[in-house]
């Protein structure tokens, strides 16, 4: 592509306006973290026990300020969230927003984290959707003088170490059905391609992407993911991110995951190389289980066990805590029965509490809420672990810094104007941050078939 400029744009400071660029469209995308108003009570679990006052700054009240805030800030032209709660996704945004300007949205219609694609009506229209797995696609047409069509993906790729088959599909599908959708069969698809990835640099859904191809056997954390050779319809694109700035290559983009690291603190590997509880986790729980055994007995009673669970999650009947004990009761007396039919004199073992916490370490960002309930929050004093980033001072705790959160545009018919980084020292969220993501956004300028790309 010829060479030009990229501006680059660090919140809060806000996107350049696509009016002043032919065929220009703006974007942001935010993964916003379960708005906890209805759903999402366990978001507070989710902040650093270390920051204090968690159960304002963890409060929706507080939160939406923040994410609206980022939103008006960046003031793009079409607004690409995930994560969203479909029971209260009109009142957290839809409503709000509509005072800024975005006028129209569309919903993905399943499930219980959800993308929420909005748009200023003045700057670009729908003409179709498609709703894939876990991928909301939109083709609109520019309401300007060229009236130009892009397909729009709004993803939010699944989660896991495992997964990476299962994101490299929904990604090849949702490039499958921007070719579908495109109506100007004689124009290449311009496509823009954005969302939580949940996805790293060797990944096989970002390979596919970049390189418009993965080969069969191709490997992601040791695993092969696809059996078959997989092509991209649309072609290559570019990771805006990492557009070159004039002549020379940008630094590396900043991450957009900043959060505790918690994995080598709280487990370590057995020799199967599962995940078990470290040393000092394991030491610290146990503490915390002898504080809820109200006799000489070794073990919990059932209201002991109560009292735990409602201590770490508010109330009896939720959370993994509450669902894995319940098993594991109902497995030791061998009923299946709720909670209040389980025998009366039930008790509870230090090696099924520790087995809860174990089989946690999937989910474990919750630990370090539960030991500060405890009192055994932190493990080791900060000072004392080692830091990983020049962004760091001795004094914080390590971080687990990665670049989710991304922006494609289809390499051969769209430039790059600007692209916009939000920033974070310290994990989040946290009291200026409402999720644990950042933002990303960009202003992509559309070709048009007559137009040199070169």
């Amino acid at each position: 592509m010829r060479s030009h400029v990229v501006e680059v744009i660090r919140a809060p400071n806000t996107l350049p306006s696509s009016k002043n660029v032919l065929a220009g469209i703006s974007i942001l995308s935010l993964n916003v973290l379960l708005p906890n108003r209805i759903d999402g009570w366990w978001v507070k679990k989710m902040y650093n026990p270390s920051l204090g006052n968690i159960d304002y700054i963890s409060a929706w009240s507080y939160r939406q300020k923040l994410l609206l805030q980022e939103i008006k800030n960046a003031d793009a032209d079409i607004v690409a969230l995930q994560e969203v709660c479909a029971q209260s996704f009109e009142s957290d945004f839809v409503e709000p927003l509509r005072e800024l300007g975005y006028d129209n949205y569309l919903l993905y219609k399943k499930g219980r984290f959800r993308p929420l694609t909005l748009w200023q009506s003045k700057k670009c229209s729908l003409i179709s959707q498609a709703q894939r797995d876990r991928v909301l696609i939109t083709l609109f047409a520019l309401e300007d003088s060229t009236k130009r069509q892009f397909v729009f993906v709004n993803a939010h790729l699944t989660a896991g170490t495992n997964q990476g088959g299962r994101r490299l599909r929904q990604t090849h599908d949702a490039l499958n059905y921007c070719e579908k959708l495109w109506q100007q069969k004689e124009v290449q698809p311009r496509v823009i391609f954005c969302g939580d990835m949940n996805a790293e640099d060797n990944a096989a859904a970002l390979h596919l992407l970049i390189n418009g191809e993965v080969a069969a056997g191709f490997l992601e954390d040791g695993i092969s993911v696809t059996s078959k050779n997989r092509t991209s319809p649309i072609g290559k694109f570019i990771d805006v991110a990492t557009a070159p700035i004039s002549t020379d290559q940008r630094p590396v983009p900043p991450p957009t995951m900043v959060v505790l690291e918690l994995f080598s603190l709280l487990s370590v590997p057995d020799n199967e190389n599962n995940l078990i509880l470290s040393p000092a986790a394991s030491a610290a729980l146990t503490r915390a289980f002898r504080r809820f055994c109200t006799d000489e007995q070794e073990s919990m009673s059932l209201e002991a066990t109560e009292n735990w669970l409602q201590a770490i999650n508010g109330c009896l009947g939720r959370g993994t805590e509450y669902r894995t004990t319940l098993a594991i009761l109902n497995k030791k007396y061998a009923t299946d029965v709720s909670w209040e039919e389980l025998p009366k004199d039930a008790r509870f073992e230090l090696a099924d509490f520790l087995h809860v916490y174990t089989r946690g370490l999937r989910d474990i960002w919750g630990l370090p809420h539960d030991l500060n309930v405890f009192g055994e929050w932190p493990l080791v004093e900060a000072s004392s672990i080692s830091k990983i980033s020049s962004i760091q001072n001795d004094q914080q705790p390590r971080l687990f810094m990665t670049r989710f959160d991304r922006i494609f545009s289809s390499q051969n018919n769209c430039r790059i104007i600007a692209v916009r980084d939000q920033i974070s020292l310290q994990a989040c969220p946290n009291a200026d941050h409402a999720s644990d993501h950042l933002s990303v956004g960009a202003l992509i300028q559309l070709f048009g078939e007559d137009d040199d790309s070169s």
